[in-house]
């Protein structure tokens, strides 16, 4: 371990096992984050994803054009400019038939809401999907976590007055 003096914060690297107890969904420092509460070795851990991103799906009558459109949007909210982090327009399989689908990515999950609603006012757009789902559910199902069930974690360990901070590389299950 480096020891930081300015600030006693001891980090290092690690790879643990743990019990998932829970996940949500927080802004630290203005950046949106994954916590993950964990329990290892009879200790509490909170370990946090900062490259988590929400995304929905669109589909359309003609998916380059439209994915096109989406990746040139911009809105302008409170002197911020929202517009989409990627777009791809790759087939997807949806309700067992194969569908041309164009997936969004956000910087920020609350531009999702206002974003949505100016992609679907573009021409071409048919459905949009999976905007409902809320953040830490969204995080479990991709990456097929289960709370109450065992996990994998590598990343550096940050411990401040007695707290486990983990920043993930990996979370697995």
């Amino acid at each position: 371990g480096q020891l930081l003096s300015e600030k006693q914060t001891i980090v290092f690297t690690t790879r643990m096992k743990g019990l998932l107890l829970d996940v949500d969904y927080a802004e630290e420092e203005a950046q949106p984050c994954i916590r993950l509460f964990l329990k290892s070795g009879g200790e509490m851990i909170v370990a946090i994803d900062p490259t988590f991103e929400q995304y929905l799906y669109v589909t359309t009558s003609d998916t380059k054009k439209t994915a096109k459109l989406i990746s040139k949007l911009e809105l302008s909210e409170r002197g911020r400019i929202l517009k989409p982090k990627s777009v791809n327009a790759f087939k997807r399989t949806f309700l067992g038939s194969e569908v041309e689908t164009v997936k969004v990515a956000f910087h920020h999950p609350k531009d999702m809401s206002r974003l949505r609603h100016a992609i679907r006012e573009l021409p071409g757009v048919k459905e949009i999907y999976e905007f409902d789902i809320p953040s830490a559910r969204r995080y479990l199902v991709d990456r097929g976590l289960t709370p109450m069930s065992g996990v994998s974690v590598s990343g550096k360990v940050e411990e401040e007055k007695g707290i486990k901070m983990l920043m993930l590389e990996s979370p697995r299950a």
